[in-house]
């Protein structure tokens, strides 16, 4: 009986003295002087502790506003985890209203080589306010000090006046998160939906509580001898039936970034909540919108919808640019690129105008929303059926449901002769008619066609991405490659060409091209229509490359992609919780023209293959020879740019097929 009381009394000592206090300011010796995560050895950083506690108050003014209070504490595990100790907090505003950040305080904890504890407090010179759009700034905090074991506390609150629009909760990060609480606080007559993502689950847990609350209220009294009222705002107290929803999760993984995944933060577990009703006392007032809803809502902005009408600012030059062309899509090429070269785009995004269509093609600039509505305005005044469409971006994410705050860029849908949709985007000068950057293909964009009517459409390039290259190799004496490399680019291949390589001098193009690829040495570089959008880009060079032959005895052994060759497979892991995102679909096709030395003879040379990956794809592998010459062309396509998780599997099995083949060699022998 005495052992078992001794081994519980150590149980409880033990307990005690390492359980975390997570009030602000109660960091323990054991959180600064920890050297890597108890369960993630990986970890750069990890979150110790996450706490949002959100619950609705009454303002000065006599409205609703919620009360967001913060605190994070983050451990510091290696030099790159420094970056996550600095915080970026997004504000939303309106013309009427803000959200606010108050009572910023943080703390940088260090280890001394004494062993005693510094404490350094964020000042103010570590805070930094910056206006995204209009609708949007952001504070950003830069902590002070910060170094390998290094805790990072933080705590702020946010007051926001935007009860039907709600942020979401985040409860997954690129590291681990120890222990996460959230709170969420409303009145009782205010309903809410909740909606979840991600594949970890999320226990909400609902409660029901009263809170005594300050309400400003209107009063008439009359004066002393009863001449006269008059109105008198006082406060009074009221207790308030609340729902309160709370989420506590506990060592939380963080998520595997893998290839391929466009935005990582779209497939991170968060929580979000949807106002759907108010029980008002006299009735229920909905406020559950459809996306005809918020289409509408958008629509009908001052901002928006009236800057579509407005034509006078261009119609005299717009008349003599198309004039005598009849042909919509000449007309529509015209246009397209007029403002292409004329307007540039200011950095600013969002579905809203700034300054208006009319300032913004005056002095040459705009953001997002001025650029491609003035693009539709023009494009429908030439009678060219045009429409705007809301984007969300792969940057920006994918709303879960109705808001208006789901979408933050527009581009431009041009009707073409058969009826489909040609997707235009004005603010990127290095974009042909029908691309889109691989940033704004993120599902599918709301199609306005008029004020009360919208619709789903897919967003993708219509212009192909297809890649053909031709190298004529030669072996030198040395057994050293040399060679010609001639390359054709389209659709977004040719986009991201630009994107690269057109603001560069020529002198900066060798060492971009050689960072691609390892022991190669390039020459005589020459590109063509890097700033001819509607052609294709052409890129030759002189190279040569070292590492793809191996001579045994009187054998040599050639890697016959040589630095194209597809080394490993980009899909380790066993398992995807997430699509594959490829950008676009793509269509490449390599050449390869092989000369060898007239003292060696072909001894072997790899198998044909073809790969399938049912509709999504394929791979030819196709090799020949005449004399000593050997010819081999490899072929991929991949039809779709997601794929869904579910088909992860035969994914990563088509290029472990596809490394395979492309890892075997041409077998040379000596006459």
């Amino acid at each position: 009986m005495k052992t078992v009381f001794s081994v519980l009394c150590f149980l409880m000592i033990f307990g005690f003295s390492y359980a975390q206090d997570f009030r602000f300011g109660k960091v323990s010796d054991e959180e600064i002087k920890q050297k890597i995560h108890p369960i993630d050895s990986s970890a750069d950083a990890a979150i110790l502790y996450r706490e949002a506690k959100s619950k609705f108050q009454n303002s000065s003014d006599g409205n609703w506003i919620i009360t967001t209070n913060y605190l994070e504490r983050i451990k510091i595990y290696s030099k790159e985890g420094a970056e996550y100790a600095n915080k970026t907090i997004d504000l939303y505003n309106s013309k009427k209203q803000r959200d606010k950040v108050r009572n910023i305080k943080a703390f940088t904890y260090n280890e001394k080589p004494n062993g005693k504890i510094e404490r350094i407090k964020l000042e103010s010179n570590g805070i930094f306010d910056e206006e995204v759009n209009q609708y949007l700034n952001r504070t950003k905090i830069t902590m002070p000090d910060v170094q390998k074991g290094s805790v990072i506390e933080i705590r702020y609150t946010i007051e926001s006046p935007f009860v039907t629009n709600i942020d979401e909760y985040r409860l997954q990060e690129k590291i681990p998160i120890d222990k996460l609480h959230l709170s969420f606080s409303s009145p009782k007559d205010f309903r809410y939906k909740t909606h979840q993502k991600g594949w970890i689950p999320i226990d909400v847990k609902t409660s029901s509580t009263k809170e005594n609350m300050a309400f400003r209220v209107t009063e008439v009294k009359s004066d002393a001898v009863g001449y006269g009222a008059r109105k008198m705002n006082n406060s009074r107290n009221f207790n308030i039936d609340m729902t309160v929803y709370t989420v506590d999760m506990d060592n939380i993984p963080a998520i595997e970034e893998e290839p391929y995944v466009g935005n990582i933060e779209n497939y991170m577990s968060s929580i979000q909540f949807e106002l759907s009703s108010i029980d008002t006392g006299k009735g229920i007032k909905s406020y559950s919108l459809s996306w005809d809803d918020i289409s509408k809502n958008i629509y009908q902005h001052s901002s928006f919808g009236a800057e579509l009408q407005r034509t006078r600012y261009f119609e005299k030059d717009i008349k003599k640019l198309i004039k005598g062309v009849s042909d919509p899509m000449t007309k529509t090429n015209l246009i397209y690129d007029y403002v292409q070269e004329k307007m540039t785009w200011n950095r600013y995004w969002g579905v809203y105008t700034s300054d208006g269509v009319r300032k913004a093609y005056k002095e040459n600039t705009g953001n997002i929303a001025e650029i491609n509505l003035m693009l539709t305005a023009m494009l429908n005044y030439a009678k060219v059926d045009a429409f705007p469409v809301l984007v969300s971006t792969k940057s920006h994410g994918i709303p879960l449901f109705p808001t208006i705050n789901g979408f933050n860029y527009i581009i431009t849908a041009a009707k073409t002769a058969d009826d489909t949709y040609l997707l235009l985007d004005a603010t990127n000068k290095n974009a042909e008619m029908g691309v889109l950057s691989s940033n704004i293909m993120n599902g599918n964009g709301r199609i306005l066609f008029q004020e009360k009517q919208s619709d789903w459409i897919p967003l993708n390039s219509v212009v192909p991405a297809v890649d053909q290259t031709l190298l004529t190799v030669d072996i030198e004496d040395d057994f050293e490659i040399s060679g010609k490399f001639q390359q054709r680019l389209s659709g977004n291949y040719a986009l991201n060409y630009r994107n690269l390589f057109k603001d560069l001098n020529p002198s900066e193009w060798n060492k971009k091209l050689e960072s691609k690829f390892k022991k190669i040495d390039i020459s005589n570089i020459s590109f063509g229509n890097l700033d001819k959008t509607a052609d294709v880009v052409n890129l030759n060079y002189n190279f040569k490359s070292s590492g793809n032959i191996e001579k045994i005895g009187e054998k040599i052994f050639i890697s016959p992609l040589l630095f194209l060759q597809t080394k490993e497979n980009p899909f380790k892991a066993e398992k995807r919780d997430y699509p594959i995102d490829f950008g676009f679909p793509y269509h490449t096709q390599v050449i390869f023209n092989f000369t060898i030395p007239e003292e060696y003879e072909i001894e072997s040379l790899p198998e044909n293959a073809i790969l399938t990956l049912e509709d999504k794809g394929g791979y030819k592998y196709l090799i020949s020879q005449n004399g000593n010459n050997i010819q081999l062309s490899i072929e991929s396509i991949i039809n779709q740019a997601v794929i869904a998780e579910s088909d992860y599997e035969n994914l990563k099995d088509f290029f472990e097929l596809l490394v395979e083949k492309e890892n075997e060699k041409i077998v040379l022998k000596k006459v």
